[in-house]
């Protein structure tokens, strides 16, 4: 019993089923005709267009005959204000300029008189006519000096007006070998320092120096100082040799420990003869004497400590 009834339970779900979707099928086709046939109805548009009595014809007016004689007779009435005509604005030609001409006058020099400006002066050099003055409003060829300035003159011509400076001119010291700048220090100098030896130290040596005082700043010239005598020069070299070389022997005689104080006088007599021989020349005969003299010193006071020793 119990399974009879489960079997007609699902014979009426199936059968329900069926009907559902057939009640689709059949409802659902009738439902999309009628659907195509609305749509395919013309709209308000269509029918507007398509009715023959309300449709115009291109050109006519759809105003009134009345309407428009109303609106004619108000503008007669009333007319309109005349509009104003807008002025046209033109381009205003501008005439090209052409390059400013070039002088040919330099300005030398301006006599400015602020109280009576077109009493001023200038002082030009023009070719052919060399230095001379000119006022304002006069005419330098075809150029016009329109004013004269404090060290600027305006020159006018056809194309506008320019300016001319004066020219700088470089100062030139009237005393010959006078320095730009005098020396603040009295008692200073400013010939050359002479070199030993040179020719040119010779010539500079006898040409009187100038000085410039720094209290007054006058010009005192001293007399020409004697060049230094030659052998004083090779005499003064010979002894800057002579201790050259003997700085160097000692230097290496202190490194070389094995040497003996006998040892150390022979070479400096042996240096001091040989400085003697090379420069016998240049040497005069009391300086050879004292060279001699050192030598001899020199060996006496390394030989003291070995005869002390020996004692």
């Amino acid at each position: 019993m119990i399974k009879t009834l489960r079997i007609m339970s699902v014979l009426a779900v199936a059968l329900a089923a069926v009907l559902v979707v057939f009640s689709v099928v059949v409802f659902g086709a009738r439902g999309d005709k009628d659907i195509e046939e609305l749509l395919g109805e013309p709209d308000v548009i269509e029918k507007f267009n398509n009715s023959a009595g309300n449709k115009a014809t291109r050109g006519t007016s759809q105003i009134s005959p009345l309407v428009q004689q109303a609106g004619a007779f108000a503008l007669y009435l009333n007319p309109p204000k005349p509009k104003v005509p807008r002025p046209v604005k033109g381009r205003i030609s501008s005439t090209p300029r052409g390059p400013s001409a070039t002088p040919k006058f330099k300005v030398m020099g301006t006599s400015y008189y602020k109280g009576h400006p077109e009493s001023s002066m200038a002082l030009i050099d023009e070719p052919g006519k060399g230095l001379h003055w000119v006022r304002q409003s006069s005419m330098v060829g075809h150029l016009l000096i329109e004013e004269v300035k404090d060290g600027i003159v305006v020159v006018k011509d056809n194309n506008g007006t320019f300016e001319l400076k004066v020219e700088e001119k470089p100062h030139i010291s009237l005393l010959e070998g006078a320095p730009a700048v005098p020396s603040k220090k009295a008692g200073i100098s400013r010939s050359p320092v002479p070199r030993a030896g040179s020719k040119s130290s010779a010539v500079a040596s006898v040409k009187p120096s100038t000085v410039y005082s720094g209290k007054t700043g006058s010009r005192v010239v001293k007399p020409p100082r004697p060049p230094l005598p030659r052998k004083i020069n090779e005499q003064g070299s010979a002894m800057t040799e002579l201790t050259e070389k003997l700085t160097q022997l000692q230097k290496r005689l202190k490194s070389d420990k094995t040497v003996t104080a006998k040892e150390k006088a022979e070479m400096y007599n042996q240096l001091i003869s040989e400085v003697q021989a090379s420069n016998s020349s240049r040497l005069s005969a009391e300086e050879s004497e004292r060279l001699s003299i050192l030598g001899k010193e020199l060996k006496k006071v390394m030989e003291q400590p070995i005869s002390s020793g020996q004692k």
